[in-house]
């Protein structure tokens, strides 16, 4: 009996992993598109109108795992995101477009809460594209 009790809370365990993998996805495309493709274009290659006329180039989001030896760079990418590392095209440690969207700008828990699930959607959705074009 605690054989099949383990069974079952394992087998819940391991399918309730993929859907909220796919929320975070689908969270973090929805994301994407608000704040990252008029940089960083639809596909996350790097490619929108305005990236020409960008003082540096987009990179192309897609490859992020090949330009690191086959692994996603999740904490990179975290930290890039959050504005804790900084790109040069980004100048600031925010990226233009978010305004204070994706930044805390408080002490608030709730707040801080919010701006770290949404980076991790967004780092989760820059995951499930790599090496799509």
């Amino acid at each position: 009996m605690k054989i099949i009790l383990f069974i079952t809370v394992a087998v819940s365990a391991c399918l309730a992993v993929p859907a909220a993998d796919a929320t975070d996805i689908a969270e973090g495309r929805y994301l994407f598109r608000i704040y990252c493709t008029g940089c960083h274009g639809t596909t996350g290659g790097g490619d929108s109108p305005a990236a020409a006329e960008l003082k540096s180039p987009p990179p192309d989001l897609t490859r992020l795992s090949d330009n690191n030896g086959g692994e996603f760079p999740r904490e990179e990418t975290i930290r890039m995101i959050s504005g804790l590392d900084r790109s040069p095209g980004h100048g600031t440690g925010e990226m233009p477009m978010w305004g204070f969207n994706l930044r805390e700008t408080g002490s608030d828990a709730d707040q801080r809460a919010a701006v770290d699930r949404k980076i991790r959607q967004l780092a989760r959705y820059l995951e499930s594209i790599q090496n799509r074009k």
